[in-house]
């Protein structure tokens, strides 16, 4: 991955040529609907996409300053790349705080991993056995188009209805796919 981090001073370096790639395909991404190769080929050689997840898993582990700093600059240059770029950012690293080792392993495994979704919990997650049975409607998933994987949340329904926490609130789950799946 390319350090573009001056290390403890939370300001990004982005080369000026990704930029410059990215307002020359602004017009491509809006006709396409989606962040087009180029871009995204530009951004995972840059290690962007990976700019919030922890060091120990291959990532940037940058401070939020620079994260945001990197969004604004991006968006900047094209504000759907930059709504793209921040929705895949954000939920890939979410995947490194929400998911146990084993599947940290599956999707960190791929140096290309990029997670689409929503946390929101949209979905129901009925108790079945040792497992669940997911199911649910999501309004969007911005960044899909270059996600390997997609990540929804879910309300953890029993066999006497919704389960509750021991305060009382919810009980709530972030499930994660294989795009492919």
């Amino acid at each position: 991955m390319t350090d573009l981090f001056e290390a403890g001073t939370g300001t990004s370096i982005i080369e000026p040529d990704l930029l410059r790639l990215i307002d020359s395909h602004a017009a491509d991404t809006e006709a396409a609907c989606r962040v087009v190769d180029p871009v995204a080929d530009a951004l995972h050689a840059a290690g962007l996409y990976w700019m919030l997840v922890p060091r120990c898993l291959g990532g940037g582990e940058v401070d939020v300053l620079t994260a945001f700093d990197v969004i604004e600059r991006i968006s900047h240059a094209d504000g759907s790349t930059g709504w793209s770029f921040m929705a895949g950012a954000t939920e890939t690293a979410l995947a490194g705080a929400f998911l146990g080792d084993d599947a940290v392993a599956d999707v960190f495994s791929d140096p290309r991993a990029v997670v689409a979704g929503t946390i929101a919990p949209l979905g129901t997650a009925t108790i079945s056995g040792d497992g669940y049975v997911v199911e649910g409607r999501y309004g969007f998933g911005s960044g899909s188009a270059q996600a390997s994987w997609m990540m929804g949340g879910y309300r953890v329904i029993g066999p006497d209805g919704p389960v509750r926490t021991p305060t009382g609130a919810a009980r709530l789950l972030a499930g994660f796919v294989p795009k492919s799946t």
